[in-house]
């Protein structure tokens, strides 16, 4: 996935960030389906990367208190490589 900061976002992000998780794309759609077969929520692939990433590094993340926001619906389920995801 790629976006722009823009001039706004990048400042607060310098700030207030102290870590960056990277995660494949076979990790992203593993937290896809994980979420579709779990809570039976279809979400945008998009949607995944916060949940992948505390599913790679659960070590960074036990004993806190992790919110992550699902959103979306914008998928085309005859189209998705589900199978992908490994």
């Amino acid at each position: 996935m790629r976006t722009e900061l823009g001039h706004i976002n990048f400042p607060v992000i310098k700030a207030h960030v102290t870590a960056i998780h990277t995660v494949t794309d076979p990790e992203i759609l593993h937290g896809q389906l994980l979420i579709a077969e779990r809570l039976k929520i279809v979400v945008e692939t998009n949607c995944s990367p916060p949940l992948a990433a505390v599913l790679k590094h659960p070590e960074v993340f036990t004993g806190q208190r992790v919110g992550v926001v699902l959103s979306g619906g914008n998928l085309d389920l005859q189209a998705h490589r589900w199978g992908t995801a490994g």
